[in-house]
Formats: structure tokens, sequence, C-alpha cells
């Protein structure tokens, strides 16, 4: 076997000297008849099943199996099942390659988009793939949590006195925390001499899968739309603070087309808050920190040298959402009017609902929010759209109807709108503001339905 092996080699560079006028005769190779595809195909893709190793956008991925069709070597390009892309890279957004499916085969041709390349080398035994930044999920994975040791904190203020007329007077202020597994107690709780108040006294627990918190006991609402006011209840809602560092606050979404390799470095106001090398084809950065205001400027140097700069104007509102997050909270309570910790579930301003929804498009913020009490409905909605280098803008409105026990009856409407404008590299901002709300509006932290001459202390007014 290893003679016929090396007379094979002697014989290779003869033959690629004649092979133009006849075929390599391998009549002397017993059960051999014909030459073998590897000598005679111009495709890069001679048909077999190989074991490869796969690299995408030059980072191993492992090492699998790959399947050439007869196909595949006619067109000489590779199509790869939805099966296979799964198994290497479950980033690859597959969707974006719908154009290039093959419904006869099953399978994509991601070459034919014009920028992903999908290149195998039969000598070597490797599939280099390069995918479109564009075309990869950014998917920041929160495994790794650490829900902290049992443990208690107490952080205390306390003051006393006694005055000439031999009074004694004193106040503490006590800021409790006590974790317990994946649970938490929290509480904030002020003591006097005449009784015990607090406004805040709650358990809480995060839920990881849905990156949000159940808590229980007095909290406070948070909506970006309606005023904020105090209960007694429950509350599941989205937890900013379970999220990564790049996705959490307002950042835009950087995108473009690179017609080759290149290194995409982003600086705001002189720091530099993203560098990485990108392939060619569409990209979308999304993952960005948060940004403050000030003109994001985007530096391209492509593999050849060539240079691009760009400059994105940004000018932050708050509530603002970057592309694709998104706010919610759902609580069930009872409204209380009282700090004292004695009074907690006793208030007689009945039981309501409220759910908020806040979404951010490509370019909007959108806001809403609903309250449903016996006495008391209000709905909001709004929106902040970022105009460029003319600024930010944001606008809401809010209608609320009501009836008090005396069957009195109300309703209106509050209207704001707000700008910012990055007016120089110092990240100075000029804020505008503007509320206007009819005579019948009130706040839902406002309503008492005992006392309908409340509603008196209203008139038209504008802030």
């Amino acid at each position: 076997m290893r003679r016929l092996m090396f007379g094979i080699s002697l014989h290779l560079p003869f033959v690629s000297f004649v092979a133009n006028s006849t075929e390599l005769n391998l009549d002397f190779i017993h059960g051999v008849n014909r030459v073998p595809a590897i000598f005679t195909s111009k495709s890069r893709n001679i048909p077999g099943n190989y074991d490869v190793d796969v690299y995408i956008n030059k980072e191993l991925k492992g090492r699998f199996e790959l399947s050439i069709s007869k196909e595949d070597e006619n067109s000489d390009l590779l199509c790869l099942t939805e099966e296979f892309l799964e198994k290497i890279d479950s980033k690859i957004i597959i969707s974006s390659y719908s154009k290039y499916y093959n419904d006869e085969r099953k399978c994509y041709t991601l070459e034919s988009d014009g920028f992903s390349k999908a290149d195998f080398n039969l000598n070597t035994q490797v599939l280099n793939i390069s995918i479109p930044n564009a075309n990869i999920k950014n998917e920041t994975k929160n495994d790794d949590w650490d829900f902290g040791e049992n443990a208690g904190r107490v952080n205390y203020n306390i003051n006393a006195s006694k005055s000439t007329l031999n009074d004694f007077n004193y106040f503490s202020n006590l800021d409790l925390k006590f974790n317990l597994g994946k649970w938490l107690l929290s509480s904030n709780v002020n003591i006097n001499n005449e009784k015990i108040t607090t406004n805040a006294f709650k358990i809480s627990t995060p839920l990881q899968k849905s990156l949000s918190s159940f808590s229980f006991g007095r909290d406070n609402t948070k909506s970006n739309l309606l005023s904020s006011f105090s209960f007694d209840g429950l509350s599941f809602y989205r937890d900013g603070k379970m999220l990564s560092w790049n996705e959490r606050g307002f950042a835009p979404t950087i995108t473009g087309v690179l017609s080759e390799s290149s290194r995409i470095t982003i600086e705001q106001n002189g720091y530099i808050i993203y560098s990485e090398v990108l392939p060619s084809g569409p990209y979308s950065i999304d993952d960005l920190k948060p940004v403050s205001n000030g003109d994001l400027v985007v530096n391209i140097i492509s593999d050849s040298g060539n240079k691009t700069i760009k400059t994105y104007p940004v000018s932050v509102l708050p509530s603002m959402l970057r592309s694709g997050d998104y706010r919610y909270e759902f609580s069930v309570g009872e409204r209380n009017n009282s700090y004292n910790i004695n009074d907690a579930f006793k208030s007689d301003l009945g039981w309501f609902v409220f759910g908020s929804f806040d979404y951010g498009l490509d370019n909007t913020t959108i806001n809403s929010a609903s309250i449903i009490h016996t006495d008391y409905q209000g709905l909001g909605l709004g929106f902040i759209l970022p105009l460029g280098n003319f600024g930010t803008i944001s606008s809401d409105i809010m209608y609320s109807y009501y009836q008090f026990d005396d069957k009195k009856k109300g309703d209106g409407f509050k209207f704001g709108f707000d700008y910012a404008k990055n007016i120089s590299d110092k990240t100075s901002v000029n804020f505008l503001a503007y509320q206007y709300a009819s005579s019948g509006f009130i706040d839902f932290n406002q309503f008492d339905p005992n006392d309908s001459n409340f509603i008196d202390q209203y008139r038209e007014k504008s802030i």
C-alpha cells in the first residue's frame, strides 16, 4: 500500500502536464476505472461527508459533520440546512437568509446575499464561514447569578433630647435589609415618641427567566405617565437592575454596511465606548452602554486603510428605551393615605388594579399606563421621539374619570410636552417643559372618594 501511494505521487506532476489532452489512466490500480472528482472538479465543493472544523468570523465553533451534495459541486455554493446552522451557532439569525432558501433541498445558500461566505477547504478540512454583524443575535447571558449570603444589615440614625420642661423626645430612622435565599426583606422605618411609620416595607424575590421581580408589602408604583403613589399590595414588574450594563438605559442602534472587514470605534465626549472588528456586510450595533447627551462619533477603518467618520447627535430624555427594550408593571392593592405601620391594608380608599407598559421601537419610545378602581379609572399614552440634530421631544396625555361617594362625577385630561437639545460639546442641555391640566382632572394619588369638595381645588392651569 505504501508503494502504491508513492507511485501515484510520482505520476501526478506528469498528469498535470498532459491532462489537457488525456485523462489519467488508473487501470494499473485494481478496481479503479475513473478519475476521482478531486482531480477533475473545478468546484471548491467535492461531494461527500466530512468531519470539519467550523470557524465563524474567525472564531472556532467546534468540529461538525458536513455533507456536500452534487448540487453544491455544480453551483460551487454550499447549501446549509437550518439544523446544521443552529448546531454550529445558535446566534445566527437564520431568517435573514430567507430569500436564499432552497425549497426543494431545504437549505440556505448563505453566499447568495453577496456578503456572507461559506468556504470549505478540502486540504485542511476546515469550513470558514463569514456572517455580517447584522445577521448575528446579540445575546447577553445572565446565567451567572449570585443571590448573596443569608445575612442582614441595619443602617440607623438616632437622636434624643430632653427639654427644660423634662419632655423627652427621640427620633430614629432604621434602614433594614435581610436576605434569605432568593428572598429579600427591605424596609425604611421611622420611630418617634408617638408612632412608627414607614414608606417602604416589602418582601421581594427575583424571577430570573423573565428578568422581573415579585414583591409584597408597602411599595410605590413606577409608571412614567401616572403620578407615583404608595400602596399596600403585591407587584410584578420587569427589573432593569437584572440587565447587563450593555442592555440598561438608552443607547441608539448604529447601523451601516461594510465593504470589507473593518474596525469600528465609537466615541462620546472624548471617551471610547465601543471598539470592535466587524466582517464585511451590514452591521447593527445595539449593545452600547447607556449614553449621555453629546454626539456619538463613529470611526470606521477598513483593512485596506480607508477611514470613514460618521456623527450621530444624541439628546436624552428620562425613560427613553433602546430599540427592543421594554418595561412593565402589574400591581394590585390598596392605596394608603398613612405612613403609620399599624394602618397597613386598613385604608378606606378602595382597591385598585394598575398596569403599565413601555416599549422601545427603532426610533421611538412608547409609554402606556392604566388604572382601574371602583370609583376611578385612568388611561395614559405617550411617546419619546429623537429628532437628530433638532434634539428630542416627548409628549403624553392622561385621561381620568371618577365618582365620589356622594354620586358627584367628573372627568378631565392632562397634557405634557418636553424638549431636550444638546447645545454644546460639553453636553449642556436646554430643557423646555410644558404641562396643561383641565379643570376636572385629578391624579389618582390625590383622589379621595370620600371628599368631593377636593375637586374645587382644581382649576385650568398650565405649568
